[in-house]
């Protein structure tokens, strides 16, 4: 007599089994990148480096290759061919230039790489820039004026411990540039400040530079940017209106002195966009502060543009003065639609 096995059973039975069948089907059509992950340890500002890594087929046919992607700027693939196959349990190796910027902290970024019916593969690339340290400002920001010292021409940046430990080292302190001088400051309990000052020789308009040096003999860099000012000084440097969701004045004001103290006198001010929603209406009014300077304030009109933008152009301000009749400002914004100014 024929013995049959219930049908629940050896549904049951074959279940059991599925996971078994999935694990080794998976365990055989693998590809692994090696090293799993980089870390390039602990590093300063500029750092270069050539990274190596291989993608190992551990298949039992070929695969291929469809894509080898840095996810950052930071990184560029050295020349390869994608063309050819992997073959089954072949290896081929890869090399990619990373150069680091100016960050303080933690640094990850990976590769990607895509092979024609797997998952894509990631390769974490890992460094810590300056462990243990901070910096207070990421850039230094600085105006200046023809033949006098203004406040904004000097500035200071602190380096500090992160723990509240001992202050770095800071060795090798310089600038490319001899309009710019550098100089540590005060050693504090946990940090170090360091004094920069910007010529009034610059000639007027934008102004760049860089502090080079070495913290605890890592490299690093700090940006410094500004404009250099003929008599009469604004500020901000460029008038950043932020997020406009309503008409009326915007919050964001800008404020107009002259370098030697003297009352300043606007005789108009004019703007011109360059771009933003259609039917957007800025215009500016300026206010005489008790002070000598004058407070320009941007009002939008009704009504406010229904399309989300960004806003750009340029403010003409005209002077009473018989030494700068006219200033060209920078002007930008955000016209946002519906929800509240984040």
């Amino acid at each position: 007599m024929e013995r049959r096995v219930p049908l629940p059973t050896f549904l049951l039975s074959m279940w059991l089994l599925l996971p078994v069948t999935a694990i080794h089907a998976q365990s055989s059509s693998s590809v692994v990148l090696e090293p799993a992950s980089i870390h390039l340890g602990s590093v300063g500002h500029g750092h270069k480096q050539i990274l190596e890594f291989s993608l190992v087929n551990q298949t039992k046919g070929e695969i291929t290759i469809d894509k080898i992607r840095p996810t950052c700027g930071c990184m560029k693939m050295l020349p390869h061919d994608l063309r050819i196959p992997l073959g089954p349990a072949e290896s081929r190796s890869y090399r990619c230039e990373v150069s680091l910027g100016r960050g303080w902290g933690s640094f990850y970024k990976k590769i990607e790489v895509s092979v024609r019916g797997q998952a894509t593969l990631f390769l974490p690339v890992e460094a810590r820039f300056h462990p243990g340290f901070r910096i207070s400002a990421l850039e230094m920001v600085f105006a200046t004026a023809v033949g006098l010292e203004i406040p904004e021409s000097r500035r200071t940046i602190e380096i500090f411990n992160e723990s509240g430990g001992p202050p770095p080292r800071i060795t090798e302190l310089r600038t490319e540039d001899p309009r710019w001088k550098v100089r540590l400051g005060k050693t504090l309990e946990d940090r170090i400040v360091i004094e920069v000052s910007a010529s009034s020789e610059f000639a007027r308009g934008r102004i760049i530079g860089k502090v080079h040096g070495k913290c605890n003999d890592l490299p690093f860099i700090i940006p410094l940017r500004g404009r250099a000012f003929q008599h009469v000084i604004h500020e901000p440097q460029a008038w950043n209106l932020n997020q406009i969701n309503k008409t009326g004045f915007c919050q964001k004001t800008l404020k107009i002195r002259r370098a030697d103290g003297k009352p300043v006198r606007v005789l108009s001010a004019r703007v011109d966009l360059s771009r933003a929603p259609a039917g957007l209406d800025v215009s500016v009014t300026p206010r005489s502060l008790d002070d000598g300077s004058v407070e320009l304030r941007a009002y939008v009109a009704d009504p406010l543009p229904l399309k989300t933008g960004g806003l750009f152009g340029k403010i003409t301000v005209v002077l009473d003065s018989a030494d700068e009749k006219e200033l060209v400002i920078d002007l930008l914004g955000l016209i946002r639609i519906g929800g509240p100014k984040r």
